[in-house]
C-alpha cells in the first residue's frame, strides 16, 4: 500500500478485483468503505485488470490501485501503473478521481504518491504519463508534481496524446 497524507493507494489483488467486477456493493463490503454511485465508470477495464493479475499475481504493485480517503473511509478514485518498469527503467502512471471528489487536490496527492513510490525502486529511471493533447485538469496535475511535456505520440485508439515525463531526481 502507498500512504499519502489523506489517501491509501491500495494495490488490487485478485480478491479486490473480483469484488470490483461483482459490483459496487461487493466492493464496499470487501473494503469496508463507501463506494460512490456510478463507480467504476468503465467496469470492463477491471475484468481485464483481473485477467492480468490472474496471469501474473506478482504484478499487483505495478498495476491497478484503488484510492481510499482514510478519514471518510471512502473510495475516491483509482489509478496506478501500466505494468512493471521497462528494461530502460521507465514506468507509466495513470489516475482518475470520482466526480464528487474532484476539486480537492486528491489527484495531485495520488499522482505524487505513485511517482514517489515508483522512485523507491532503484530500477526506475523515469516516470511517464499521457494526456489528451490539451490543457486540462490532468495536465495541471502533472505539471504540479514536476512532469514536463516531452512529446506528441499517436495512439491507435486515442489518436494524438501528449507524453509527460519526470526523471529520477
Amino acid at each position: 500500500m502507498i500512504a499519502t497524507p489523506r489517501l491509501d493507494l491500495l494495490p488490487c489483488d485478485e480478491a479486490t478485483l473480483r469484488a470490483v467486477v461483482e459490483g459496487r456493493e461487493a466492493l464496499a463490503a470487501h473494503l469496508r468503505v463507501e463506494v460512490p454511485e456510478g463507480w467504476p465508470a468503465f467496469p470492463e477495464s477491471y475484468a481485464h485488470a483481473l485477467d492480468v493479475v490472474l496471469a501474473d499475481p506478482g504484478i499487483a504493485p505495478w498495476w491497478t490501485h484503488l484510492f481510499i480517503e482514510r478519514e471518510a473511509a471512502s473510495l475516491v478514485g483509482a489509478g496506478g501503473y501500466t505494468g512493471r518498469p521497462s528494461p530502460d527503467g521507465v514506468v507509466e502512471i495513470g489516475y482518475e478521481i470520482a466526480p464528487e471528489f474532484r476539486g480537492r487536490a486528491l489527484a495531485v496527492e495520488a499522482a505524487q504518491g505513485l511517482l514517489d513510490h515508483a522512485f523507491t525502486d532503484p530500477a526506475v529511471s523515469a516516470v511517464i504519463a499521457h494526456t489528451r493533447p490539451e490543457s486540462n485538469a490532468s495536465t495541471r496535475v502533472l505539471e504540479k508534481i514536476g512532469f514536463r511535456r516531452v512529446d506528441d505520440v499517436e495512439d491507435r485508439e486515442e489518436g494524438t496524446l501528449w507524453r509527460w515525463r519526470v526523471a529520477r531526481p
